[in-house]
């Protein structure tokens, strides 16, 4: 597997699940994938990539994006065929709409929140299929890859502020009910929630302060859910608006049990460095990570 360029290491420094590249997928979906992976399986066949063995990896993302976009259009064939025997008129066209979205994403890059929430959802689901015991789909930076839709939406009255909190809430809701399959031998030895995390605040790759409104949207639907999955992290750092702070602590004492933690960028930094990256590197880690 290693010698096909995948990797086995559970992040650069062995502590966490890797977080999936959530921006990439919204903005290209899996046929653009797809396309690169083809691209790269042409380059090995005439001769132009000298290392034949990386066409391994490449035809393996290409069958696990179809796969993907199989398992969505099953879906949309599935709200399409309930929509026809549905008599209350709001949840047809509810499931009409469902069937309309899952037959673009995540194939297609999204371009409604709506779009994006159920690509990124349908991708998550996938990824815990060849590992079931572990939290495959990390949230990441949710108030970072979901915001250009979130704005765009409300802008144009697309959504309105409760719908938006609603698309939100599911996201946050799914992450809850995920459970981990494991043996009973291994249950025992191990016992806990899957750690899923999601990450807020902290600060853009070009150094500035990164809360917007839905770092604010997703803190307070995280104090009205009260979950105990997933996890929350606040990213603090010498920019962080009041308005911000108030609205974390004001969540961690409704949520309680520490959600959101609160870190701060200069200890990333710091940390990174101890590591051995140099100063620049590990700042660029903090504006990305």
């Amino acid at each position: 597997f290693e010698k096909a360029r995948g990797t086995v290491r559970h992040g650069k420094y062995h502590q966490q699940t890797p977080v999936p590249m959530w921006e990439t997928l919204l903005k290209k979906g899996l046929r653009g994938i797809i396309q690169e992976a083809e691209a790269g399986i042409e380059k090995v066949r005439s001769g132009d990539e000298p290392d034949a063995r990386k066409a391994w990896f490449w035809q393996a993302a290409k069958i696990c994006c179809e796969a993907m976009i199989h398992y969505s259009r099953r879906y949309a064939r599935l709200a399409r065929e309930l929509s026809q025997d549905e008599t209350d008129a709001n949840r047809r066209k509810e499931l009409e709409q469902i069937a309309d979205i899952c037959e673009r994403v995540p194939e297609y890059p999204a371009r409604t929140l709506r779009e994006a929430v159920q690509s990124r959802i349908i991708w998550g689901m996938a990824m815990k299929w060849p590992r079931s015991d572990t939290a495959g789909d990390q949230n990441g930076r949710m108030d970072q890859y979901f915001y250009p839709y979130f704005i765009q939406d409300i802008r144009d009255k697309r959504l309105t502020d409760e719908e938006a909190a609603d698309l939100i809430g599911t996201v946050l809701s799914h992450s809850a009910r995920l459970d981990g399959i494991r043996s009973a031998t291994l249950g025992q030895a191990s016992q806990g929630t899957l750690i899923i995390n999601v990450m807020l605040g902290g600060l853009t790759p070009d150094g500035q302060d990164a809360n917007n409104e839905l770092t604010y949207l997703v803190l307070h639907m995280a104090g009205l859910l009260k979950y105990a999955e997933p996890h929350y992290t606040f990213r603090i750092n010498a920019g962080t608006p009041r308005w911000a702070l108030l609205k974390a602590l004001a969540t961690n004492r409704l949520v309680g049990g520490g959600q959101p933690q609160f870190m701060s960028d200069d200890h990333i930094v710091s940390y990174l460095v101890n590591q051995g990256e140099t100063l620049e590197d590990a700042r660029d880690w903090a504006g990305q990570g």
